[in-house]
Parts: structure tokens; sequence; C-alpha cells
């Protein structure tokens, strides 16, 4: 209680400092007629619910027009949203919501899966006799996945996710039951596989040889897939490399497995102004609306489209290296007919570009180069090609906006990339393409592949987030520390301790349901890879800590370091783990 009362003056000051903050943040906005996503919401809610947070007048008319309200991914609401839809149903009755609160992993959009468990808790079940709502119904079939997935699925999950450890227990009615109708088959068993890093490689290193290799072995080996028409060989379109932080290691991964002969992508947020012929195109547009520009003019004459070599463009800039590129190409154009060449189309397209809207111009550029055709010929031509048909798009969504001409447009996406920024690149179906998709976690849910790696399961979890002086959590509240006025010795206090392992449990709760989603990716073959520089050290270590209950104890799945120590605990209480 003294250290509450020594805390409560910055805890005061802070609740002020942010409503003096949301009020004048508010003002602004009002003043230039903004609203931003959260205001929709907010507003909404002023509009449908009263002070007493029963429905207005407005809530009632709205909700006459709706005989059902149906709800997908319920899982993934906030109290914000869930408040609307009931304002705007008939006092609840004609809602339906389907979820599974296994696959809640949006904690950073403010998801709140305890509402789901929540409805599910206050919600008998249906039973068809008597047919009486509101009821709840389980949906435990799996169509997707064949058995060998769903046994390890569920093997590992009723021995990692508990009440304490993850908001629910892994019994009964929350165990997958396989509904997938597939032949039998050999060689579909769930492989583990532990490897030994040696020196200074680095995991995407050591795991991408290994996945590499398996994956080739598969092709080869004539493991086959089933789809519509039946059993077929596999191809590298049918595997996926899944990945905890892909933005960081997809790229890495893909150059390890393509380095081995086995074609991949990264398909990853972002990567637009990484591909090179978006790097290309960008330049010749900078050299069109400015040519006086060294680096992006060298990058269009060494690129396909002129082919100029090091040793060309250094003949270029022998005669003087006090003047800028274009200089020197404008007085190489008098006797060289190939540099006059890249003069004149120059000129050309700087008239041209003068006079035409920029997603206009960028299609006559792709016609007069040819540039497209060209990308198309390139090793991943499909997925280059998309992406420039994606610049296209996004010049025509820029002139949309009320923007014109190509210098606008450059400038927009210069500012773009230099503040950090970068655009979506295009991304193909995997029908559209036969090699291996490396990809996050997050991005694959609602997917399904063949067959899944599950990679880089050793990155250890970001403890960050319960690191700071000042602590925040939804239900635990604020913690901070305690400074002593003599001293000035900063003080852990106990408010702060309880927000910090408040906050542990709802992070390793939700790594809990990214690994779920994870696994339930695979349709027909889960392999599971991790590494570490002395495997013996790390699985002494996760055994010694080991009981004899199925389930682990809750405090050892909340202290774990990383996916790999969960699923090597787990793994370890399987009869084959005494060997």
């Amino acid at each position: 209680m003294r250290e509450i009362a020594q805390t409560a003056p910055l805890v005061k000051s802070l609740q002020e400092l942010t409503l003096d903050f949301s009020r004048r943040y508010t003002q602004k906005k009002r003043e230039g007629n903004f609203l931003d996503y959260s205001d929709l919401e907010h507003q909404a809610i002023r509009l449908f619910l009263g002070e007493d947070g029963q429905p207005t007048p407005a809530a009632r008319e709205v909700a006459a027009r709706f005989d059902e309200i149906m709800i997908d991914e319920y899982q993934d609401i906030n109290e914000v949203q869930d408040s609307l839809f009931r304002a705007v149903s008939q006092n609840g009755e004609n809602l339906f919501m389907v979820g599974d609160v296994k696959q809640s992993i949006y904690g950073f959009r403010r998801a709140m899966p305890e509402i789901f468990l929540r409805a599910r808790r206050a919600f008998p079940k249906y039973r068809r006799e008597q047919d009486r709502y509101p009821a709840s119904i389980t949906l435990d079939r799996n169509f997707r996945s064949r058995k060998e997935v769903t046994d390890t699925v569920n093997f590992v999950f009723s021995r990692l996710m508990t009440q304490a450890a993850g908001d629910m227990d892994y019994t009964g009615e929350e165990r997958l039951v396989c509904g997938a109708d597939y032949a039998p088959k050999e060689g579909c068993q769930t492989e583990l596989e532990f490897i030994a890093r040696q020196g200074g490689t680095s995991p995407e290193e050591a795991e991408g040889a290994w996945i590499a290799r398996r994956i080739r072995q598969l092709v080869e080996g004539g493991f086959t897939v089933t789809d519509k028409e039946g059993e077929r060989p596999a191809t590298y379109g049918d595997f996926c490399v899944l990945l905890r932080s892909a933005n960081q290691y997809a790229h890495a991964y893909a150059q390890e497995l393509q380095a081995r002969g086995v074609p991949a992508r990264a398909s990853v947020a972002g990567g637009f102004f990484q591909a090179a012929e978006i790097g290309v195109m960008l330049s010749l547009l900078r050299v069109i609306d400015n040519p006086n520009q060294d680096i992006p003019l060298l990058a269009v004459l060494m690129s396909p489209l002129y082919g100029f070599t090091a040793d060309d463009v250094a003949r270029l800039r022998l005669e003087s290296r006090d003047v800028s590129v274009y200089v020197s190409l404008l007085r190489a154009a008098e006797g060289q007919p190939r540099c006059a060449q890249v003069v004149q189309e120059l000129g050309q397209y700087r008239a041209v570009a003068a006079t035409m809207p920029s997603d206009g111009f960028l299609n006559y550029l792709y016609t007069k180069t040819g540039y497209p055709d060209m990308a198309l010929a390139m090793e991943d031509g499909p997925q280059r090609l998309a992406n420039l048909r994606l610049l296209e798009k996004y010049a025509r969504d820029y002139e949309s906006s009320g923007y014109h001409g190509v210098s606008g447009f450059v400038r927009f996406l210069d500012k773009l990339r230099d503040s950090g920024s970068d655009l979506q690149a295009a991304e193909l179906s995997p029908q559209d393409r036969d090699a291996v998709t490396v990809m996050s976690i997050h991005k694959s849910k609602g997917l399904e592949f063949p067959v899944v790696f599950l990679a880089g399961m050793g990155g250890l979890f970001n403890p960050d987030s319960t690191k700071g002086d000042l602590l925040l959590h939804p239900q635990a509240g604020i913690g901070l520390v305690r400074r002593d006025p003599e001293t000035l010795r900063q003080i852990n206090t106990l408010s702060r301790q309880a927000v910090s392992l408040a906050i542990r449990k709802s992070e390793r709760a939700e790594e809990l349901r990214v690994l779920y989603v994870a696994m339930t990716r695979a349709k027909e073959k889960l392999l599971m890879t991790m590494s570490v520089k002395d495997p013996s050290a790390k699985l002494n270590r996760l055994a010694a800590a080991l009981g004899k209950e199925e389930a682990l104890p809750s405090y050892l799945v909340l202290s774990a370091r990383s996916m790999s120590d969960w699923v090597l605990s787990a793994a370890l209480r399987h009869p084959s783990g005494e060997h």
C-alpha cells in the first residue's frame, strides 16, 4: 500500500496527460475534418449506445433491418466491436458467431479471445431434441489434415495448453477429430529435426540447408500429394516454410533453398522497393524526371534496358569526373551511336511524360522499352511481371487521389522509401508458381499446404514488453518502478511485477495459439526444425524440469523462452523420447 501511495501521483499525472492529449488531438482532427478508424468505431458507439449502455432509438432502427447477424472469426473481436454487434441485434438473440479461440493470434490488434470464451461459457450445449437457443455447437472435425497431423497437434497441445498457461484446457471437445478422407499412405509421419549448429552458422543457414535437402528427397523420392483429381507427384509448389518472423528471415531461408537447387520465394509484407525490376523502372522514372542524377542513370544504363558494362561506364567517365554522368553521356553521344540512342530515347520519354498521367505513361514506357517481356524471361518471371503491373496500379491509385504527373509520383514513392515505408509486392497464388513459399505464420492463417516446414522454432520470444519502467495491461492495470527520493535508486514495485507477469501470461498464451495455427496449416505432412549450438545441454535442461503428469506444469510453459522449448518438452514425454 505504501508503494501504491508513492506511485499514485505519477499515475494521476499520466492520466491527466493522456486525457489532455486526447482532447487536443480530437480538436485538431475536428478542425481538419478528419476521422481515424478508432474514431469511426467510437462515434458509432455513441450513436448506438446510450449512457446507460442500452441501445438507442437509432440502434433499434438499424437492428430492425436484419433477420440474422453472422460474425465470422469471432475469436478476434474486441469489446468495441462486440458492443456494436449487440447494439444492432435484437437483444442479442439473432447473433450467430463462429470462431476458434485457439486461432486468436491478433493480440497486437487488440483482439480479445476472452470475449469468445465468455460467450461460450454462457451458452448451454445445443441439444437437437430441445432445439433451444442461445446454444453452443462444437465443430471439432478437421477436414484439412491427415490423421498423422491431427494426432501430432493433439499430442503436443494436450501437454502445453491449460487454463493456467493458455486460457483453456486442451481436453475433450477441444481436441481435433480427423474428418479428412485420405487413403492410407506411408511417409506422412510428423518429423522433428533438432539441428546442431557448427561454428558461426546461423539458424537460417543450418535449417535452410536441411529443409532444401529434405524437400529434394521428397520430390525426387516420389512423395505424392492428394488433390481433387487424386494422388499426384509432389512439386515444389506443394511445400511451405513457415516462420514466426518472416520479414526478418524469410529472404535468407529462400536464398538457402535457391542455392541448393530448390526454387523458393519469400512472401513477406512490403518488399516492393527491394524488387530488382521495380528498382530499374523507378530509376528510369527518376532519370526521366531529372537526368542529372548519377546513381539512377547508372542503374538504367547497366540494366537490361541498355546493357552497359562496368567497362563501358568507366570509359564514359575517363574524360572528366567533375561533371554529371548525363553530361558525360551527352558528350559521348557525339561520336558513339549507342550513347546517342540513349540520349535520344530519354529526350523522347521526357517530352511524353510532361503530357501524360503517371499510370498512362508507365503503360507507354512498358510498350516502348519492352521491359515487361524482359522481366518475364528472367528467373521468377511471373513474379517480376506481376510487380511491374502492380507499379502501374499504384500509379493509377495515385492519379485517382487527385494528384497528377510523373514528377509527383516519383517524389511520392521516394518519400515513402526514405521514411522507411514500403509497398506490398505482388502476390502470386500457389497455382501460379512451382516454388516453395516462405512466409510468416500470421500470413498463413486461413491457408493450407500439402507439406509444411515449421522452421526457426529456436528463436527466442521477445521480452521487451515486460522490461519498461512503465507497464500496461488491460486487466492488471498500470505498473511503475519507484524511485527512492534520497538515493534516486529505482525499485521494482509489487504492482509492476504483477503487471509484468500478466503481460507474460497473455503473450505466452498467444504464442501457443500461433504455434497451433502453424501446425494446423499442414494437410499431409508436418516437419518441424530447430537449431542450437549445444543440443545435449538444451535437452538435459528441459528434461530435468519434467514431472510425471501428462500436461506440463503451467510455470514451465510460461517460462519457456522459445517454441522449441515447448515442442521438445512435449516430445520428451512421447514414448519414442525414451530413446
